[in-house]
């Protein structure tokens, strides 16, 4: 089979990768064969490689953008890096339908650090978090088939534990407060239990600011029990004239204020 056969079939049932070591395998073709007919297609822009060794299929109507969307492809790619993830924070919110910010990057966690990837217009954002495997996620259907993303409840302490690197918590805290319309409360608790409590605290802090006290009264009820330490609200703000807030056991050094 030739090389752009291959790639015809594989597009026909609606996979849009390959591997170099399937190419080689399902073609026959010699290594030098291979990597000039990849060489020709990648500048015909039918083809691109975010990661080596790893191709997209690109039909015509995405190669102005030099690739694909990047959800049609993040569950392959790190199936493929043999690394576990979800996609998360200001994604994941989008897809839930908190839009205030439109991420002009998908947003994955993963259990390393991992450099940012660029395809084309199409850039991804790597977060590294131990024990990933404990956040709450679920499948979330796109055009080639499922994506792993956090749960909203998830979504909203992953959204304040990386804030610093989101612009900080005002402009998280927009977010959260229209993520907690798709929130439960016996989710959320389930959620906080994978969490580190100073997360807890300061998501009960904004989630206070919401017409939501059906899930920060339980949240609240379930931290006390937890007997945290007293933290501040902003890590980056000076402590002095801060006030103690009990029922989240914070000093409250910051004036979060959530847009109309």
């Amino acid at each position: 089979m030739s090389i752009s056969k291959y790639i015809e079939s594989l597009q026909a049932r609606g996979q849009y990768w390959f591997s170099y070591q399937m190419l080689v395998a399902e073609t026959d073709k010699s290594q030098k064969a291979v990597e000039r007919s990849l060489s020709r297609l990648r500048e015909h822009g039918t083809i691109a490689s975010p990661r080596r060794g790893f191709y997209i299929i690109v039909p015509p109507e995405y190669r102005a953008a030099g690739c694909l969307p990047a959800t049609w492809f993040i569950d392959d790619l790190m199936k493929f890096s043999n690394e576990h993830y979800y996609v998360a924070l200001l994604s994941a919110a989008e897809l839930y339908g908190a839009t205030h910010h439109h991420p002009q990057e998908l947003q994955v966690i993963g259990e390393r650090s991992l450099r940012p990837l660029e395809c084309g217009r199409v850039r991804i954002r790597f977060f590294a978090k131990r024990y990933i495997e404990k956040t709450p996620t679920t499948s979330h259907k796109v055009r080639t088939g499922y994506m792993r993303i956090s749960t909203p409840e998830a979504t909203a302490l992953d959204l304040v534990r990386y804030s610093f690197e989101l612009g900080g918590l005002d402009s998280v805290a927009v977010v959260i407060a229209e993520l907690s319309e798709t929130m439960k409360p016996r989710e959320l608790i389930k959620a906080a239990e994978c969490v580190e409590l100073s997360v807890v605290q300061r998501l009960g802090f904004i989630l206070d600011k919401t017409p939501r006290r059906s899930l920060s009264d339980p949240l609240s009820k379930w931290l006390l029990q937890q007997r945290p330490r007293l933290v501040l609200l902003s890590t980056d703000r000076s402590p002095d004239q801060s006030q103690i807030n009990e029922r989240w056991r914070l000093k409250v050094n910051d004036d979060i204020e959530l847009e109309a």
